[in-house]
This record gives structure tokens, sequence and C-alpha cells, in this order.
């Protein structure tokens, strides 16, 4: 975002020119597994898109496909404030990944962050080395992290994400020291998930104030009334 702009830019590392779609939707922290069947179910109904259009990228280029104001795009969707939404959008191309940014229109501790109740719903064993784990939450999730127990060595495919209540995302574990056997997924604390909410205490302790040293506290001269009575005194 520049200048209260929001801009979207695509880069393309493949030869010929993609034709991509690009999804725009505001997620709302009031967004629930409930409103995913309601308001934002996938149609003509769906109050959470922006808009959604499609863009010939050239190749081997980067270059800016979309541009709105910040304070149109939250007028996109009834209620949604800086505080309150953020922007998702997601690129689609025949046979290419989706790509997917999300963009939260103010800091982290201006937002009104819910609990998200972030849970791993699944684990499936995909080989002695390769784990899915799928993940979802009941309210938008900030920064999604998933750990392994502290005896295991790997990667997730996919770490520090951006969670939708109405989008579980499954990521894969690959390890690398240790063959993982079936037994091995009964065990809850072989990986666990948490979010910034976890971690994030939004209150902001006031500065201290500077210490003040004795010596300068006994040269300090004394208040104006103070001065004016021991003048009477003499």
């Amino acid at each position: 975002m520049d200048k209260g702009e929001v801009q979207i830019f695509m880069v393309s590392d493949m030869v010929d020119t993609t034709r991509a779609t690009v999804s725009l939707r505001l997620v709302s922290l009031a967004d629930t597994p409930s409103t995913c069947k309601t308001d934002r179910k996938r149609g003509p109904n769906d109050k959470s898109v922006v808009e959604v259009f499609t863009y010939d990228v050239p190749g081997l280029f980067a270059t800016r496909v979309w541009k709105m104001s910040a304070a149109e795009v939250l007028k996109a969707r009834p209620g949604c404030t800086a505080a309150t939404c953020y922007l998702s959008v997601t690129a689609e191309a025949n046979g290419l990944d989706i790509t997917e940014s999300q963009l939260w229109f103010t800091q982290f501790k201006n937002m009104q962050l819910p609990n998200p109740g972030v849970s791993i719903d699944s684990v499936k064993l995909l080989s002695p080395v390769e784990v899915n784990i799928t993940v979802r939450s009941q309210r938008p999730a900030a920064l999604v992290m998933l750990s392994a127990a502290a005896d295991r060595v790997g990667h997730f495919t996919d770490n520090g994400f951006n969670l939708d209540p109405c989008e579980p995302r499954t990521v894969t574990y690959i390890s690398h020291n240790s063959l993982i056997k079936a037994s091995d997924l009964a065990d809850s604390e072989l990986f666990s998930v948490d979010s910034l909410f976890d971690h994030s205490k939004w209150e902001e302790a006031a500065p201290a104030k500077p210490a003040v040293p004795a010596a300068v506290k006994a040269a300090a001269p004394k208040s104006p009334n103070a001065a004016a009575k021991n003048g009477r005194g003499q």
C-alpha cells in the first residue's frame, strides 16, 4: 500500500504470457465457519468479494495489474474498517500453483484480533518421512506457526501464514533425521500450532521516567511560592 492506495503487482518467471485469474476478497475478523456458508458462500451473493478479473501477464515480466484507494476497498464489504478486515488476494493460472498474498491495512497492535481458536484438524502419514497436517481456525488468524517436537529435525512446506476460517490449510512436514511411524501420530506433542494471538500483549507499557540523581535533586531551585514564604519569614 502506497500513500493510502492499494496496488497489486504480478511477476511472471514463465517464458510465455500467462493468463491469470485474480480474486480480491475482504476477510473480516468477525468471520467464522458459519459465515462461510452465508455471507461468504461462493457465488454472486458473496459479500467478501471486492473484484475478480483476468489478466495476461507477459513472460519474464513484472507489472502492476490493479489499484484502488484503501478507503474504497474497505467500502466493498459492509462493516469493514482498517482495524477489522484485511485484504486477501489470490492468483490462479492453468497448470500452476495458486499464489496468494494478504494486506493488513494497519499495524497488528491496532487490529481488534480475536482469539482465532487455531487447531490441528488432522494428521496423515504420506510416507516414512512425510506427514500432511491440516490446520483450521474458528476466526481469522495471523502468522500461524506449526512446530514439531524438539527431537525432530525437518521442515514444513509452508509456515507463518494467515489462516481464514473458510479455508483450512494442509501443510506437509518433511522429516530430515528420522522415520515417522503411524503410531507416532498418536503423540499429541508431535506437532503443535499457534498464532500471533498466542504471543502478543496488546497493552503497551508507559515509558519509564528517567531517574534523577540525588545531587541534581538537592540542587534544584525551590518553587516561587516557597521562596516568597521564606522571604516574608526573614
